[in-house]
């Protein structure tokens, strides 16, 4: 995949650089997912975190804690998720697709939770489907 992909918020407050490859994308279907976004999967960019460069408005990122394992940063200006960190994949981070200037760079390949999938949402039988995470 393309190296050095830019992204911000909606608002242009958080700007960021992705300096790597992305080795993997998927949507996640859980219900954290679903609220913490406000739609019916989270299309979410799995990279490792060093490979991430705030270039400008870190001071505007704020952090919630979704659970013991998992917290989503997001811009305090606009509401724009940026990325989410959880703790069971040290050294990664999952960044949102949405916020990336050009989201059409990366195609997931494997949805997670499908479990809790709303009913229609229609798989794609191209992508590997898990009912739980993918590990």
């Amino acid at each position: 995949m393309t190296t050095a992909i830019t992204g911000s918020c909606f608002c242009k407050a958080v700007q960021y650089r992705i300096t790597s490859a992305i080795p993997m994308a998927v949507n996640c279907h859980c219900n954290k997912c679903k609220k913490a976004g406000g739609a019916a999967f989270s299309s979410l960019a799995v990279i490792r975190e060093k490979n991430l460069k705030i270039t400008s408005g870190k001071e505007c990122l704020t952090t919630y804690q979704l659970g013991e394992n998992l917290a989503k940063h997001f811009c305090s200006r606009c509401g724009t998720p940026i990325y989410n960190i959880n703790n069971r994949y040290p050294g990664r981070c999952m960044m949102a697709l949405g916020s990336f200037d050009n989201p059409s760079v990366v195609v997931p390949s494997v949805n997670i939770h499908c479990e809790n999938r709303l009913a229609w949402v229609l798989l794609d039988d191209k992508m590997q489907n898990f009912e739980q995470d993918y590990s």
